[in-house]
């Protein structure tokens, strides 16, 4: 059986609360700034695919794995780190991760290093939904423009995409609320998982992942419904990341 794996990519902006969060390059010239606000992502320019380990397949284990990247004022990936982990599959994303390239990042016109969060998405099905191995995914990214640039790769958004981000926007904040109750009353000792949150129903077209232990969860929002199929993560610490495809 082959196995397909569907890589999603550069972040494109970052989110707290309700509000877009921006980092802005500070007195030193050489410190990392985040992606958001003024500071665009940087365009990928070569991607490599990672290797699905062969235990992973073989214990049927897939997901999507959330790095925080650092990419150098050269566009290499310098640091990468897990922010929502699957244990089989983080070396994996990160070695491929860490050599994926980028265009430089310019702040008055000056390249940067920039932080900013990336996906990476094993799944099984997706092989036998395209039969293809390395397939990026069964549902095909909107066609370039007469630029050749994909529309899922700018920071833009239509109406009805930042209408679709604010309702995912909205959820999280309905699972931090619903968790904190849960954590407290608990005493500290858990959270819960999803089917026990009461009244938490996401907008229809999302798909929801969360995984909860002890002392920590993480949720995973896919838009099926929108074309360009943005990823939205977020765990305990309430901030709010989200992802686009990347061809």
């Amino acid at each position: 059986m082959r196995h397909g794996v569907a890589i999603l990519g550069v972040t494109a902006m970052l989110v707290a609360g309700v509000y877009l969060r921006a980092d802005t390059p500070g007195q030193d010239p050489a410190a990392p700034v985040r992606v958001g606000g003024n500071i665009q992502a940087p365009k990928k320019i070569k991607d490599v695919k990672p290797v699905y380990p062969v235990e992973a397949q073989t214990a049927g284990i897939q997901g999507m794995v959330v790095l925080e990247v650092t990419v150098g004022a050269n566009g290499r990936v310098t640091e990468a780190r897990p922010l929502r982990s699957i244990p089989l599959l983080d070396e994996a994303a990160i070695d491929a991760v860490r050599q994926w390239e980028f265009t430089a990042t310019l702040v008055n016109g000056v390249p940067v290093p920039v932080v900013m969060s990336v996906t990476v998405n094993f799944t099984l099905d997706d092989a036998l939904a395209t039969g293809a191995p390395d397939a990026p995914g069964a549902v095909p990214a909107p066609a370039p423009s007469s630029t050749g640039v994909s529309p899922c790769q700018t920071t833009s958004e239509t109406t009805a995409q930042v209408v679709r981000r604010q309702a995912a926007i909205r959820f999280f904040e309905d699972v931090h609320a619903k968790q904190r109750i849960v954590f407290l009353d608990r005493q500290g000792k858990s959270y819960a998982p999803l089917e026990q949150l009461p009244g938490l129903v996401p907008a229809p077209g999302f798909e929801v992942q969360l995984v909860a232990n002890e002392h920590a969860y993480s949720v995973s929002l896919k838009d099926a419904a929108d074309p360009c199929h943005p990823v939205f993560f977020s765990d305990q610490e309430r901030v709010i990341y989200m992802a686009v495809p990347v061809r």
